[in-house]
């Protein structure tokens, strides 16, 4: 369904916005991988 497929890829999108602003702000204090 298009919807679900929809939903996948706002939800990953939104994921690697997470991860990317994690190890951003991370890299200049503690980073964790």
């Amino acid at each position: 369904m298009k919807l679900k497929l929809f939903c996948g890829i706002i939800s990953l999108g939104l994921l690697i916005i997470i991860v990317n602003n994690a190890s951003y702000s991370g890299s200049a204090g503690t980073r964790t991988s």
